[in-house]
């Protein structure tokens, strides 16, 4: 499997590409002084690129699509703010995510440039539709905390339903390694996903995580220590939170005091070093390869 964190600043953006090229990308951000993601991708497919593998998804009537799957963890800016790019040059084939009439009222803010394109790109198009399931390289499990939990429970204010209502998703290769995404879930969502095992949560986590994609961009809301608790020391925790002082939100030292590293070669400096925590801030974006006995490569471009 092959996987890439792209660096979309405080944006979220990731595509794994399984061995038998379907591709899923999970969250579809940009920042507009940062390469898009979509360029690197069309990039890395030329022959001999890094993503060459990466094929158009058939279907049985004959159909290509160059996009397998998008997962949109949950409808924040800052996570779909690619959509009209992504669905125009990568057409996904199936798509994953909340029904925005689903969220009570005031949540999703229908004034946001970036949600109408997403309401009009993916939303309005994709309905109705049962596709069949591509085969997959790897297993693939995502946990999602009810809405009428979210909308119920006192422990979700308004404010912290978006947040929490985020698709965290486990990806596991070859059942030898395996990586949690974690949206933008915050403290309190971590804390209900375990003490219910929500779908197997905990059950699925309490043997390890290789690498934790750190939730809601490394920010201090996002950080669970019940969770590191529970599934251990990650590998690596990947952030894209800056290193920003006096906003309360830099945490990388939690991250890198709970992970027990992994070796990581930066492109540019032309050297490995272990690393406990990247962040595509500073490390750009991030380059994994792992083969079918479990055995990373990583790479950053910085």
């Amino acid at each position: 499997m092959k996987l890439v964190i792209f660096d979309v600043s405080n944006s979220a953006c990731a595509l794994a590409v399984c061995p038998r090229g379907n591709s899923l990308m999970i969250d579809c951000g940009r920042h507009n002084e940062k390469v898009c993601p979509v360029d690197t991708i069309k990039m890395m497919r030329e022959e001999n690129g890094w993503l060459s593998t990466m094929e158009d998804y058939k279907t049985q009537e004959g159909m290509t699509y160059p996009l397998t799957s998008l997962v949109i963890t949950h409808p924040d800016a800052d996570h779909i703010n690619n959509s009209e790019r992504v669905k125009r040059e990568l057409t996904p084939y199936l798509l994953s995510r909340r029904y925005l009439e689903d969220f009570p009222d005031g949540v999703i803010d229908n004034n946001v440039d970036s949600l109408e394109k997403y309401k009009k790109e993916f939303c309005d198009v994709y309905r109705g539709k049962n596709p069949e399931e591509p085969n997959w390289g790897f297993e693939k499990t995502p946990f999602l905390i009810p809405m009428s939990t979210l909308k119920d429970e006192s422990i979700f204010e308004t404010s912290k339903i978006k947040n929490n209502s985020s698709q965290v998703f486990l990806l596991n290769c070859a059942n030898k390694f395996r990586i949690l995404f974690g949206g933008d879930m915050e403290e309190v969502g971590w804390g209900w996903l375990l003490d219910k095992n929500h779908n197997g949560f905990k059950d699925k986590i309490v043997n390890g995580v290789d690498i934790l994609v750190a939730s809601h961009h490394g920010h201090t809301s996002g950080y669970s220590k019940k969770l590191i608790d529970t599934m251990g020391a990650p590998r690596l925790s990947i952030l894209s939170k800056g290193a920003e002082e006096g906003d309360g939100t830099n945490i990388s030292s939690s991250y890198s005091q709970n992970s027990s590293g992994l070796q990581v070669r930066s492109l540019a400096a032309e050297k490995s070093e272990l690393k406990y925590t990247l962040t595509t801030r500073s490390n750009g974006n991030i380059y994994i390869d792992i083969d079918l006995l479990g055995r990373p490569m990583i790479f950053s471009t910085r």
